[in-house]
C-alpha cells in the first residue's frame, strides 16, 4: 500500500506539472505499476481475511469478494463523478485510497508483546 500511494502521489504531482495531461506512455508506466501493486496487494490480502474462516471458507470468498465489490463501487463512483476531462481525479483518489488502505493496514495489525 505504502508503494501505491508513493506512486500514485508522484503520478499527480506529474500529471499537475502537465496540465491534468500527461504523456501517453507515463501514464502506461504509472498504470502498469498501480496494477501491479494491486495485484499484490488483493491477492494477499484476501488470504488473510479468509485466513480464520477455513471451515467457512465458501461462504466467506462470496461474503468478502460481495463487500469488496460493494465498496468498490461506491469508491469508484465517487472519483468518476469528479472526472474534469484530466487525470487529476484519477489519480488523487488512488492516492487517498492508498493512503487509507495502509491507514488500515496499521490499525489492524496485530500488537506486538513487549
Amino acid at each position: 500500500a505504502a508503494a501505491q500511494a508513493v506512486l500514485a502521489i508522484a503520478f499527480f504531482a506529474v500529471a499537475y506539472d502537465f496540465g491534468g495531461n500527461p504523456p501517453l506512455w507515463g501514464t502506461m508506466l504509472f498504470l502498469a505499476a498501480t496494477f501491479f501493486c494491486m495485484g499484490i496487494l488483493f491477492g494477499n490480502l484476501n488470504a488473510l481475511a479468509m485466513e480464520p474462516l477455513g471451515h467457512i471458507a465458501g461462504v466467506a470468498a462470496s461474503v468478502i469478494g460481495s463487500l469488496t465489490m460493494f465498496m468498490a463501487f461506491i469508491l469508484g463512483a465517487v472519483i468518476g463523478q469528479s472526472y474534469d476531462g484530466t487525470l487529476l481525479p484519477l489519480a488523487a483518489g488512488l492516492a487517498v485510497l492508498s493512503l487509507a488502505c495502509g491507514a488500515a493496514l496499521r490499525w489492524a495489525r496485530p500488537k506486538r508483546k513487549a
